[in-house]
């Protein structure tokens, strides 16, 4: 538990600091914790070694285009061991709240940091709701993203079988 005492006052006073679960729908276990030095939330999910995105780095991913994620991917790294691989993002972007910022004067005025009220009606907190709609979200591009390269090796190794068979 994250002592919060010197916080400033924010819905992010009563969450959780971590959340860990597996989705339903994917299987794959989703992670949200809160980065101490902003007090910001991030998501996680874990994919497994034999996934195509396995050991692949967040920067390349992003260039393909084809995870949709808040504010894009933003961390990569090995698992709790040698078959598993984290990715994940947060929540400390343009259009974010972030809590700690929230202790300087400066920042706290959203007007006075963004300096139009466009801008500033675009910018929230991004709260543990919304973080377990987006992990869920990337989890399931992440299975789809795998059962489609398993479709595709199938089918290659199919082909080649029938290839080898006819000479």
């Amino acid at each position: 538990m994250i002592d919060k005492s010197n916080w400033p006052p924010g819905e992010w006073m009563n969450e959780p600091d971590e959340v860990r679960w597996v989705d339903e729908e994917s299987g794959l276990e989703c992670i949200i914790n809160r980065n101490t030095g902003l007090g910001i939330l991030c998501g996680y999910v874990w994919i497994k070694k034999g996934h195509p995105y396995y050991k692949e780095e967040y920067e390349e991913l992003n260039k393909l285009g084809n995870i949709k994620v808040h504010g894009d991917l933003t961390f990569s790294r090995s698992g709790r061991d040698l078959d598993t691989w984290l990715l994940g993002f947060d929540c400390g972007h343009d259009s974010d709240i972030i809590p700690l910022e929230l202790r300087n004067p400066i920042e706290a005025d959203l007007s006075k940091r963004f300096g139009n009220e466009v801008e500033c009606d675009s910018v929230s907190y991004k709260n543990i709701e919304f973080l377990k709609n987006e992990c869920r979200s990337l989890a399931r591009q992440l299975k789809s993203i795998e059962k489609q390269y398993n479709a595709m090796i199938a089918l290659l190794e199919e082909d080649a079988t029938h290839h080898d068979n006819d000479a």
